[in-house]
């Protein structure tokens, strides 16, 4: 067996295997056996056909198969003998036969070394937030509405409201219902910050058995495009809670006693919440900058790899606004430029964390492996082995480490959360915490695509 790597630009190479055909035989006679109990030919016993029938009626796809199967076993031999990282999956070009042996051309990607820019001494904004006593006041309200007590009402009169109503489509062309359509029962809650604030005016005033028309896409650009009646069952008022310190000891199982430590506590909570985002904000100034910093193009298949992890958790995410037949290549355009510096900032954290010598040790997971110990009644070895085979733990503690060493090494301003582009107030702060939740899926689903090309790269 012969072998030969050739070098194509970027990230693409090529393996060519020339096998003899002393090297190939034992592997078709090896195939001829295997196949030779399973098949049934007229005139024959199942199992009993001799293998000259069995060549000459299906050589060539049996012998095909066969040299496939030994260039797949051959090629993670090799790579992994060569320690190469083989990202995507590798594809056979062609096979031919030349001189009495059979040469097989292999097309495969890898990660590309690179050279690491400096990171340490990036400028990056710190965005900063004091927490008011308002936003307080406005935590403390939702508690005291989400344990509040539901009374039957007669009458919408505001938006501490209830209400079960039965929604129709209606067909814009007859104005009558669709015909077949099934009728939907829900719950609307008035107060919630994610009810169009239409939809809301127009239930002001609504009585049970009361009906009405709306079309979301009027004040939406993401909602159906869709008439819909709506149909008043029935009317629940929610009288929130009193804040007092007996709700207080209620409500925290005693861990706190007067309104005053749990006041100062949610502002603590708050305070964690905008500390939290302050960090993420860095992290993403310091992706932004170190992929522009670095000019290199990554592996094909991992970019499309991410890209359709990203279709994918969209499509989940907002199937009910997105049209049926909606594919990859619809929105593939968007999407590649988005995973192609996901891609790049993987293969450049992986690159810190190699230059830093960054590992996880036992006093990263002790806390966590102490909770798994107590919750899985198990040795507490036992929970650290478990936890330090868990990819995405390590993943995300590694991660952890190589923004805490860039952090520590940058020059930070201070800004106000209010000069952030981003910034939202009031509930839009709170869609704002349920939008970061849906970034941290995409993340996720990337982070679960990067982890499995790595696995993938072990394996070969």
């Amino acid at each position: 067996m012969e072998k030969n790597y050739i070098e194509h630009p970027g990230n693409e190479r090529e393996l060519i295997i020339t096998l003899t055909d002393e090297e190939i035989q034992p592997h078709f006679e090896k195939a001829y056996r295997e196949i030779q109990p399973t098949l049934e030919i007229k005139g024959f016993r199942k199992g009993k056909v001799p293998i000259g029938v069995i060549k000459q009626r299906f050589g060539a796809s049996v012998e095909g198969e066969a040299i496939q199967q030994l260039l797949s076993e051959e090629f993670s031999r090799i790579i992994k003998e060569d320690n190469i990282n083989v990202v995507g999956q590798p594809v056979i070009k062609s096979i031919d036969r030349e001189n009495g042996n059979t040469k097989a051309s292999i097309v495969f990607e890898v990660v590309q070394s690179i050279e690491l820019k400096d990171y340490q001494g990036l400028k990056i904004n710190e965005p900063f937030h004091r927490v008011s006593d308002e936003e307080i006041e406005h935590e403390i309200f939702h508690i005291l509405i989400n344990n509040g007590d539901i009374v039957e009402d007669e009458e919408i009169l505001s938006d501490l409201h209830l209400v079960d109503v039965t929604i129709r489509e209606i067909d814009p062309e007859t104005n009558l219902h669709i015909f077949g359509s099934k009728p939907e029962k829900t719950q609307i809650f008035l107060h919630s910050h994610t009810i169009i604030p239409q939809l809301k005016e127009i239930m002001m005033n609504k009585r049970v058995g009361d009906t009405f028309r709306f079309k979301p896409n009027d004040y939406d650009q993401y909602a159906p495009d869709k008439i819909f009646e709506f149909t008043i069952d029935k009317i629940n008022k929610i009288v929130p809670k009193t804040l007092n310190d007996e709700f207080v000891k209620e409500y925290t199982k005693e861990r706190f006693q007067t309104v005053e430590d749990f006041k100062d506590d949610i502002g603590f909570q708050i305070q964690e919440h905008w500390n939290q985002k302050s960090r993420e904000e860095m992290e993403k100034q310091i992706m932004t900058q170190l992929v522009e910093m670095h000019d290199f193009d990554p592996p094909t298949s991992m970019v499309i790899n991410v890209a359709k992890g990203l279709f994918e958790t969209f499509k989940k995410q907002y199937n009910q606004n997105l049209p049926a037949d909606i594919t990859f290549e619809d929105m593939s355009e968007d999407l590649i430029p988005i995973a192609r510096n996901q891609v790049k900032w993987a293969i450049i954290r992986e690159e810190i964390i190699k230059k830093e010598g960054l590992k996880v040790e036992d006093f990263d997971i002790e806390p966590l492996a102490q909770m798994e110990s107590d919750r899985l009644n198990i040795e507490k070895d036992v929970a650290k082995k478990n936890l330090m085979n868990n990819t995405r733990l390590v993943d995300s503690i590694l991660s952890k480490k190589v923004f805490d060493i860039i952090i520590d090494f940058a020059e930070t301003t201070e800004v106000p959360f209010e000069d952030e582009d981003d910034h939202k107030h009031g509930h839009e702060h709170e869609e704002e915490v349920e939008n970061d939740s849906e970034n941290d899926e995409l993340e996720e689903s990337n982070n679960d695509i990067i982890d499995d090309n790595k696995e993938a790269q072990e394996k070969n």
